[in-house]
């Protein structure tokens, strides 16, 4: 009995799981030189998709002015809503160094 019970629930307790708590990870390209207030400041690789993010959560303890390029990271992250920005800007919800 134990062992089919471990059959059922392990597949289950794997499938649950995400890499780590986060979403993707990604690697911080360095500054966009665009640097437009919709466009975003800084360059990110993710899936090999470059996107766009102005700034960090609070609660990093990334310092992307004095870091060196490119930079992974691990993330969780969402589009932004705005109409007048392009879907490549995002807002970096939670994010650590990988």
């Amino acid at each position: 009995m134990k062992k089919i019970f471990i059959l059922l629930i392990f597949p289950i307790l794997l499938l649950s799981c995400s890499k780590n708590g986060y979403m993707n990870t990604a690697t911080i390209e360095g500054e966009d030189k665009e640097k437009c207030d919709c466009c975003g400041v800084w360059l990110i690789n993710i899936d090999n998709h470059i996107l766009k993010f102005i700034e960090l959560p609070e609660n990093s303890n990334l310092d992307l002015d004095n870091a060196t390029f490119p930079l992974k990271v691990k993330l969780n992250w969402k589009y932004v809503d705005e109409l007048k920005c392009s879907r490549e800007k995002i807002d970096v919800l939670e994010i650590v160094k990988y």
